[in-house]
């Protein structure tokens, strides 16, 4: 009996010795990261994105996908900064998502004039192309801020998980000319 234990205490002592010559290395990615918003309108010199009131606004958001299979859907909740209201929800599913070879994928909402931020329309309805847009003073009618949009993304995977980033914050200018 003796000389068992003392084979037990020397085969856990052996096999302590040979797990702590490994080297367990663990990498953890998060299943969505760098997140990024941009409009087709942004100010001149300032390099801040904006909704324009007088014309079509295209709101991106993207993100990185560790795995672009997983991701099942983008939900944008969008309201007036001023409010704790939502002014209006949109789901846009994977299939309607720009991705890259990267696993970046891209989700466009688009506004229309005068509805930021109380309506939208889905990109994908919408056969208009984005251009490159700056805002440019109107001299009848000077661009100015007229507000906020608050605008929330979460992606949703297939697995059921979700991942939300914050607000951002949108200024809303009127008056908006093409270059």
């Amino acid at each position: 009996m003796n000389r068992k234990r003392i084979l037990s205490v020397i085969g856990l002592l052996g096999l302590v010795l040979l797990l702590g010559a490994c080297r367990i290395t663990a990498e953890i990615t998060r299943p969505v990261s760098q997140p990024a918003l941009s409009t087709s309108w942004e100010l001149v010199n300032e390099g801040r994105y904006v909704i324009c009131e007088n014309f079509d606004t295209r709101v991106w958001f993207s993100a990185l996908a560790a795995d672009p299979r997983n991701i099942s859907q983008v939900r944008v909740q969008v309201r007036g900064a001023n409010t704790d209201e939502f002014d209006f929800d949109r789901t846009i599913p994977a299939r309607n998502l720009q991705f890259d070879a990267n696993g970046r994928f891209t989700a466009e909402l688009l506004l229309r004039p005068g509805q930021a931020p109380l309506a939208a329309l889905d990109a994908a309805d919408s056969s208009l192309r984005s251009s490159a847009i700056i805002i440019v003073p109107d001299p009848d009618d000077p661009a100015a801020q007229s507000g906020t949009t608050r605008v929330r993304f979460t992606v949703d995977t297939n697995a059921g998980a979700s991942h939300s980033f914050g607000y951002y914050d949108i200024p809303v200018w009127g008056g908006c000319e093409r270059p």
